[in-house]
């Protein structure tokens, strides 16, 4: 095989490739010098992936064997919410799906598309033997040290201690020991820090919110509820996540509608910074900045169907939230809605931005 190589283009790609690495301590140095003696001249191309991002970069740092060898690196990131309208062949069932699987192809995979969520939701997380349920926890365990500290912290966002000291009373975990764990859970994209989007990234006003949407529906619904499956109480858990379900999808049409709203940049509005906005017990879930313009365009969203009429009540809600949005004494303002859906959209004043989910064919 060696021989032929030497003119012709040969791929060898080894997947989860740090479990076998972690079987073999010497692999690596075998690797090295396989490589250093003989690979190199060829025009193999060696590729390795692994899911434990964490044991992937530890095969490529300084210390590693195989260290400055690597002619690139890729991280392959989950599918956005907008490529998956075409695979369900319909938005509002994107979005729910998307809010549950988040965007990981093998994980979408499992779904059946002949089932409702709710059937796949129980063969798929409330069933103890199923391939997702048990997926992650073994990713969890694998990718961290400490599991029990990285769950501690994922509970505590998951009940919606998102602010740093709000994390430190729920965990009893020290402040250094803290940023140490948040810091792995950053690069690691399960969670996420999010400042209010006037202000400054050095801002010390900021929270965190789970990045991955599997996640974050399995350590609000299943963690701790755990014992529900165990005890064969699935029927109990699953009228729990029914009646919270709407809420729940509701945080992530935010994330969701501001996904879009990026897509379309240009053609709904013009922006170059986009993001959330709150300050003491006041929120509004999207707020665009047009630096060039001294444009800001503020958006509700609402995962729910509404009339003309709420829609204007809505408007003026937000209008008066806006007033505490400091930003630019000499501004030109925009407001708009977004939800599921908006009945006689027609008669809405054209000044105004509504968006409902026909818009996001």
């Amino acid at each position: 095989m060696y021989n032929k190589t030497i003119n012709k283009r040969l791929v060898i790609a080894i997947d989860e490739f740090p479990y076998i690495v972690k079987n073999n301590n010497s692999l690596l140095s075998i690797l090295q010098d396989c490589w250093d003696n003989k690979l190199k001249y060829t025009k193999i191309f060696f590729i390795i992936s692994g899911s434990n991002m964490s044991m992937m970069e530890n095969i490529v740092i300084y210390k590693s064997p195989v260290y400055g060898r690597r002619t690139g690196q890729l991280m392959i990131k989950p599918l956005e919410f907008m490529s998956l309208i075409d695979y369900f062949g319909n938005v509002e069932k994107a979005i729910k799906y998307y809010s549950v699987y988040g965007g990981t192809p093998a994980y979408i995979n499992g779904i059946d598309k002949t089932e409702g969520l709710m059937e796949n939701i129980k063969n798929n997380f409330l069933s103890i033997n199923s391939f997702i349920n048990q997926d992650i926890m073994f990713l969890l365990r694998e990718e961290f040290n400490e599991p029990r500290y990285y769950f501690s912290i994922l509970e505590a966002i998951a009940n919606e201690n998102t602010a740093l000291g709000e994390i430190i009373n729920y965990t009893g975990l020290e402040r250094s020991l803290l940023g140490k764990y948040i810091s792995v859970l950053i690069d690691t994209d399960f969670i996420k820090r999010e400042i209010p989007v006037t202000l400054s990234s050095k801002s010390k006003k900021g929270i965190y919110r789970f990045k991955d949407n599997m996640i974050a529906f399995f350590f609000r619904y299943i963690y701790n509820n755990y014992d529900f499956i165990e005890m064969n109480r699935v029927n109990e858990l699953s009228d729990i996540i029914k009646n919270d379900l709407d809420t729940y999808i509701g945080h992530t049409f935010e994330d969701i509608s501001i996904n879009f709203l990026i897509k379309n940049n240009g053609r709904i509005i013009k922006f170059d910074k986009i993001g959330k906005w709150w300050y003491k017990d006041s929120e509004i879930d999207i707020v665009a900045l047009n630096n060039l313009n001294n444009e800001i365009i503020f958006f509700e969203c609402k995962w729910k169907t509404l009339s003309d009429y709420d829609v204007n009540n809505i408007l003026l809600k937000l209008k008066d939230k806006a007033k505490n949005v400091k930003w630019k004494n000499s501004r030109k303002e925009k407001f708009g809605v977004i939800a599921k859906e908006i009945i006689n959209k027609e008669r809405i004043d054209k000044n105004y931005i509504v968006i409902d989910l026909r818009d996001f064919q």
